[in-house]
C-alpha cells in the first residue's frame, strides 16, 4: 500500500506540474538560449563550432605574430561575445582591432581610423564602433585597450579584464561587449585585422577579405579598405 501511495503522488506531482517540462529541461545558459554555449571571460576558447563567424587561411601571412585565422562570434541577450585565435608574441609590438556595424554596414560619419591605422571601409567609410588593441613588443601582453565610439568626434574608453583577456599562452583573445554599449541593436557585423603602429595599414583579417592579402608584412604608407564584415549570429 506504501509502495502504490508513493508512485501515486509523483503521477499527481508531474501531472500537476505548472511547467510541463520542468523536470527535463536543460539548465539555462543565462543568455535565454538553452542551445548556446555560455560563455565564461577566462581566455579560454569554449566557443562552439555553431559560433564561427569568419575564417581565414592559416599562414597566409609569412609573419605569425600577425596571422588571423578563426573567429568566434555570437549575439547573446545582453552581451556581444567575441573569441580570435590571436598569435602574437613577446618582442613584437602589433594592433590588433575590430570594426563593428550595428543594424547595417553603414558609415558614421568619422574621417579616420580612431587609432590613426590606414585602415577603413569599403567606400572609405568608418564605423561607428571600434575596439584596438596594442600588444606591447617587449612582453607578451596587451598594454593598451580602448572601446571607441563616433559621434561627431571619436570618443575613447579604456578597457581592461572585466572586457578582455588576451590568454599568451594559448594564443586567444576573447572580448565582451555589453549591447547597451553598441545601442542594443538587432543586428551587429563585425571584422578583425591586424596591423602596426600610426600610419599602417591592415595587414591580415578574419574572415578573409580579398582587399587584404599579403603574403608577407607590407608597410607603405596606403591606406586599405576591408571589405568582408560578417553578420554575427
Amino acid at each position: 500500500m506504501k509502495r502504490l501511495f508513493f508512485v501515486i503522488s509523483i503521477l499527481l506531482l508531474i501531472w500537476g506540474c505548472p511547467k510541463p517540462g520542468f523536470f527535463f529541461n536543460p539548465p539555462d545558459t543565462g543568455n535565454g538560449n538553452n542551445n548556446q554555449v555560455a560563455h565564461l571571460l577566462d581566455g579560454v576558447n569554449d566557443f562552439s563550432m555553431d559560433e564561427i563567424a569568419g575564417i581565414d587561411k592559416v599562414g597566409d601571412i609569412s609573419e605569425p605574430n600577425l596571422d588571423l585565422d578563426t573567429l568566434w562570434a555570437v549575439k547573446g541577450d545582453s552581451m556581444l561575445y567575441i573569441g580570435f585565435n590571436a598569435h602574437s608574441s613577446a618582442g613584437y609590438g602589433m594592433s590588433y582591432g575590430i570594426y563593428i556595424f550595428t543594424d547595417s554596414i553603414y558609415g558614421s560619419g568619422a574621417g579616420n581610423d580612431p587609432w590613426n591605422r590606414l585602415v577603413d571601409y569599403t567606400g572609405g567609410i568608418y564605423p561607428p564602433y571600434v575596439v584596438y588593441f596594442w600588444h606591447a613588443d617587449n612582453v607578451d601582453s596587451i598594454t593598451s585597450a580602448q572601446f571607441i565610439t563616433f559621434n561627431g568626434s571619436w570618443n575613447y574608453t579604456d578597457i581592461g579584464r572585466d572586457v578582455f583577456i588576451y590568454n599568451g599562452s594559448l594564443d586567444f583573445m576573447e572580448v565582451f561587449i555589453p549591447l547597451e554599449w553598441l545601442g542594443n541593436p538587432e543586428s551587429i557585423y563585425i571584422e578583425v585585422f591586424t596591423t602596426g603602429g600610426e600610419n599602417s595599414h591592415a595587414q591580415d583579417t578574419s574572415p578573409e577579405d580579398g582587399n587584404v592579402q599579403f603574403p608577407d608584412p607590407e608597410w607603405t604608407q596606403t591606406t586599405v579598405s576591408l571589405s568582408s564584415a560578417v553578420p554575427v549570429k
